[in-house]
């Protein structure tokens, strides 16, 4: 678990599904997300203990995650 004290994250997951957590650090309650469904992490919230479930085509999961703003540490030209 962890959280973005800079940043939102957004998610989108494209391939496969993601059984994570989000919410307060303690929390057990899990979510499942499938392809096509979106998470919002705002900034501060706890997340992750991310489980990556692979489709049935080719056994992989595609996540598209969207920081704002952007994380430096990200950037393709850091420097």
């Amino acid at each position: 678990m962890h959280k973005h004290d800079d940043h939102e994250q957004l998610g989108i997951i494209f391939r496969g599904a993601l059984d994570f957590r989000i919410g307060e650090e303690e929390t057990e309650e899990r979510s499942y997300l499938n392809t096509g469904d979106v998470y919002i992490a705002p900034r501060g919230v706890w997340h992750g203990d991310s489980i990556f479930i692979g489709d049935e085509e080719l056994d992989e999961c595609w996540i598209l995650d969207i920081f704002s703003p952007p994380r430096d540490d990200l950037k393709e030209n850091n420097g």
